[in-house]
């Protein structure tokens, strides 16, 4: 296994997220953003020794790498034009082919990896394209950051994106986001990267017997909860939104008169 350059990897992932420009500190001018160097494939392989649940891997610098090469086939192996990712047809193939050939996972593991992979690059390739919105609507062009699009794939996705239709569909969708009060602060890792951050607080809670304040929320609430909420070091809950915290009311007014439970045959989320 090899694993050089996994420092240069992880600086690769944090400057596809950081679109932030810099200022010079006490400068009245804002110093001209840098281009950003297009991500690179990588010149070896990893082995993944350890999964969770979800088959994600534990080490760090393994999962970095994973998520590099997630992105890496959401921008250059799935086209933009595809009417929806569950119409991709050849996931076996980009799994094998651009997923195994750097990250290499056991094989009895294989078929949970290759979920998790899509999953990861569902949601990249999602982001992605709304990227390339934001880039159409400013009367610009992606070639000079996206090397890899074509030009015709590129005029495809302007006239797909510009018609009547997709319009309609593009403001609905942003006045449902609008209304959504109860917004997560989970990052790109969703649910499954926070799962072991929340697994690691809950032991600390145990090592120092203090009161955990999550294990009041029972079952599916108690994620949903966390993860629009944070705990104090006093062991009260502050919750994002107003939304939130109606919604944790909720819920414990359920459990209080026994009708949540935690499953998710009775689960009360799903009447707030």
């Amino acid at each position: 296994m090899s694993q050089s350059g996994s420092s240069d990897e992880q600086q690769q992932e944090a400057q596809a997220h950081n679109q932030e420009p810099r200022q010079t500190s006490g400068s009245r001018t804002q110093r001209a953003q840098r281009p950003r160097a297009q991500t690179a494939w990588p010149k070896d392989t990893m082995d993944v020794r350890e999964v969770n649940e979800e088959g994600q891997p534990l080490d760090n610098k393994t999962l970095t790498r994973l998520k590099r090469v997630c992105s890496l086939v959401a921008r250059q192996k799935v086209n933009i034009n595809l009417e929806s990712f569950e119409k991709l047809q050849n996931k076996d193939s980009i799994f094998n082919n651009h997923i195994w050939r750097y990250v290499i996972f056991p094989e009895n593991l294989k078929e949970k990896a290759q979920k998790l992979c899509m999953k990861m690059i569902s949601s990249r390739w999602r982001d992605y394209k709304s990227h390339l919105i934001k880039i159409m609507r400013n009367g610009e062009e992606p070639f000079g950051r996206y090397k890899h699009l074509s030009r015709e794939d590129w005029n495809s996705f302007v006239a797909r994106c510009s018609t009547e239709d997709f319009q309609a569909r593009s403001v609905k969708m942003s006045e449902l986001r609008s209304k959504n009060k109860a917004n997560h602060h989970l990052g790109p890792a969703g649910y499954i990267g926070k799962k072991d951050v929340w697994e690691k607080e809950d032991e600390q809670y145990a090592r120092e017997v203090r009161r955990n304040p999550w294990h009041k929320y029972p079952g599916h609430c108690q994620s949903y909860i966390r993860a629009r909420s944070k705990a104090t070091d006093s062991g009260s809950v502050t919750y994002t939104s107003s939304n939130i915290e109606e919604v944790a009311k909720i819920v414990l007014a359920a459990i209080s008169d026994g009708s949540h439970t935690g499953s998710r045959e009775n689960d009360t989320l799903s009447l707030v």
